[in-house]
């Protein structure tokens, strides 16, 4: 009778450390959605979360291509390797550098890089510093190279 009582205490205790553990696992759980899903608002800073800009398409940069600067913020080589006609290249480590230069010019800017998340940091830049007559090229030099658009090779 005394091992029946035993072991009828063992598994209760098993059973009710099996409860607990579920009633953990399902918090911690619903604690690490909750986390994820409060991190993913903050995550990485990609094509989809850019400062408040508005966007410009390609086709309407080119229709209207004299009204606005057009400024690339790749690296120098990616320039060179391909970039829209008349473009500025700064790269996006030294917008903060080329402040007044960008204050100087009287037209609307458009910026782009690659896919779109250097251009979301330079324009946070010019952002603070109260530039703020900015577009978003629209899919960045990816969209404009998918979209088979013209295309200066070399520094100009």
């Amino acid at each position: 009778m005394l091992i029946q009582s035993k072991l009828t205490w063992t598994r209760n205790l098993l059973i009710s450390l099996q409860k607990s553990l579920q009633k953990l696992l399902t918090l911690t759980g619903l604690a690490s959605l909750f986390l994820l899903l409060s991190f993913g608002s903050f995550a990485g800073d990609t094509n989809q979360s850019k400062p408040d800009v508005q966007t410009i398409s390609a086709e309407q940069l080119l229709k209207n291509r004299d009204d606005y600067i057009v400024l690339d913020v790749r690296t120098m080589g990616e320039f060179a390797i391909g970039h829209i006609e008349g473009a500025i290249n700064i790269s996006h480590h030294d917008v903060e550098d080329e402040l007044e230069r960008l204050r100087k010019l009287d037209k609307p800017i458009v910026v782009h890089c690659r896919s779109g998340k250097r251009a979301a940091s330079a324009e946070r830049v010019l952002l603070q510093n109260n530039i703020t007559n900015i577009y978003h090229l629209e899919g960045d030099m990816l969209g404009w190279e998918e979209k088979d658009l013209p295309l200066v090779r070399g520094l100009d």
